[in-house]
């Protein structure tokens, strides 16, 4: 099972409810994500090379251009950000496709998960890593509630993050203090986050969506060409077809035993 099987196979589901809207704005932050992933390092190289000159009325004072700095802070901050709420959406989704038997925030499906639940329905079959989750969810609540994000840089100039920690004691599991974090593992949690969404993602797809639907329900499709883009005719209607649920589900990859 993949992300983009998950994605075809709800925009079929639309009419059983609204909710299966949320995969659409789920896919929106993982390409946001996805983008993060691959500016951040040029960010960090742009500071490496951030202009710096003595000032001009005490050479022992060096300016350095800080639009590099704020724009790599800035796109730190917003993976964050975007990566709790990847997760939010995604809980609120599965709450719905689940009926209410996963709750609707993510925080609480982890703790639950940590806790021994959900092994009954297999969850742990197709999630095996949370930690990430909990590292940047502190993260993003420091960031959002207490303080600005700090760049830094260690004994060989590379730029770290500062957690200046300001929460308070009993919300501080993962970073208990003033905290410096190498942007690769940022970088590295991000990835891990979709990776493991997107597990969650497949799991809610096998356990409650793909039972649910009825095979031999016929809708009217777009006809799509090789590469997946769909065919306009010359009077610039798009040209369809009527297949069932079950051929759609044949052409994404899956199939299900009758």
């Amino acid at each position: 099972m993949s992300f983009n099987q998950l994605k075809h196979v709800s925009r079929i589901c639309h009419g059983e409810g609204s909710h299966f809207l949320f995969v659409e704005e789920w896919d929106t932050k993982r390409q946001y994500l996805a983008v993060y992933n691959q500016d951040i390092p040029k960010l960090v190289s742009e500071y490496k090379l951030s202009e710096k000159k003595p000032y001009e009325l005490d050479p022992k004072i060096t300016l350095v251009d800080q639009a590099p700095r704020l724009r790599l802070s800035s796109s730190c901050e917003a993976a964050s950000n975007c990566l709790y709420s990847m997760a939010e959406i995604a809980a609120q989704f599965g709450n719905k496709v689940s009926k209410g038997l996963l709750p609707a925030s993510f925080n609480k499906l982890r703790k639950r998960y940590e806790g021994g639940d959900f092994r009954d329905i297999g969850l742990v079959d197709w999630v095996n890593d949370l930690q990430w989750y909990k590292k940047v969810r502190e993260l993003r609540t420091e960031w959002a509630h207490y303080s600005t994000i700090f760049i830094a840089e260690d004994d060989k100039k590379e730029p770290i993050l500062v957690v200046r920690s300001h929460r308070r004691h009993s919300d501080r599991e993962e970073f208990k203090e003033k905290v410096e974090i190498n942007i690769n593992d940022l970088v590295g949690w991000i990835n891990k986050a979709i990776n493991t969404i997107d597990s969650f993602g497949n799991f809610l797809l096998v356990k409650y969506i793909l039972p649910s639907l009825d095979l031999d329900r016929e809708f009217i499709s777009p006809v799509y060409d090789k590469n997946g883009f769909p065919i306009i005719k010359p009077d610039h209607r798009f040209e369809v077809e009527t297949i069932t649920v079950e051929e759609h589900l044949r052409r994404c990859g899956i199939t299900i035993p009758r």
